[in-house]
């Protein structure tokens, strides 16, 4: 048994069991632990209960959210975490041997830091979202950007996480990361991509569960948009600019019968990205309405 690491796991859980399973014996298996183990369990049943008892290694805290919100479960695990390191994985995740002293490793004299790493795909690539394979660390500071956090494989200080207001709940299925992204870069701090913090993402999906994924991510990352176009930081729109022209691209390609994958994340901007937009800004102007005439 690896020895305890003074670092928070927190994993959201839908009652997936099996994936759960797998994630979790991953962690039993790695070469240290972590002081504790938050699963933060929107499944609303009690289905959990068998599993943990069969992890005895593992120090597991259910916390119980009735919510299904991610950025909620991610705000809840890290507000329970009692240890002042937090890192975050998926229960459709496993996680290298390694991952954890990596993670503490890179984060531990840098609070400013939040490092987020490499997730590679398990089983047909074709059908796992949101994948990075780039072996090349790289930090980020002065230069703001919404695409690097990869949810699935973080760690940060609690603290700074907390400092910064969290995840905006609002974005209960997605874009959550991308807003966090901006705003922490955004502050001043540092986001480091460090391929040595390695997770892999299962292939649970069917195709046409991955393309309405994709439409669910793209019509989220526009809200997202939609929430700082109003609010007039114009950082934002050059990656508004951004995923418009990776839209064409991608129609441009398929229009020429060039080989696409379906894991493409570009796959569902054309659909989701303009309706997205025009829905966060309404959201924000309607947010607005009431502020105004509440007393």
């Amino acid at each position: 048994m690896g020895h305890h690491l003074p670092i928070s796991l927190v994993i959201p859980t839908v009652g997936r069991t099996e994936l759960l399973r797998d994630c979790l014996s991953s962690v039993a298996g790695g070469t240290a632990l972590p002081a504790e183990v938050v699963l933060v369990d929107q499944s609303r049943g009690d289905a959990l209960a068998p599993l943990i008892a069969d992890l005895p290694s593992l120090p597991i805290r259910r916390v119980a959210s009735g919510a299904r919100n991610i950025a909620v479960a991610y705000n809840v695990g890290i507000q329970a975490a009692r240890e002042a390191i937090v890192a975050v994985t998926h229960d459709d995740c496993t996680v290298a041997a390694d991952w954890l002293e990596v993670a503490l490793r890179t984060v531990a004299s840098r609070t400013d830091l939040l490092a987020t790493g490499r997730v590679l795909p398990e089983g047909d690539a074709d059908l796992v979202p949101s994948c990075k394979t780039s072996e090349e660390p790289r930090e980020y500071c002065g230069e703001l950007e919404v695409s690097l956090l990869f949810p699935a494989n973080f760690v940060a200080h609690r603290s700074e996480l907390l400092a910064i207001g969290g995840f905006d709940e609002a974005f209960a299925r997605a874009a959550e990361d991308g807003d966090l992204c901006f705003r922490w870069l955004g502050s001043g701090r540092t986001l480091r991509y460090e391929p040595g913090m390695t997770v892999w993402h299962r292939d649970w999906r069917s195709r046409d569960e991955l393309l309405a994924l994709n439409v669910r991510y793209a019509f989220d990352q526009g809200r997202m948009y939609g929430k700082h176009l109003w609010r007039r930081d114009w950082a934002i729109a050059p990656f508004v600019a951004r995923d418009a022209r990776e839209a064409v691209r991608l129609m441009r390609a398929q229009l020429l019968r060039r080989p696409v994958a379906m894991s493409d994340w570009r796959r569902g901007l054309a659909r989701g990205l303009p309706a997205g937009v025009v829905v966060g800004l309404a959201q924000q102007a309607q947010r607005s309405m009431r502020r105004v005439t509440c007393p």
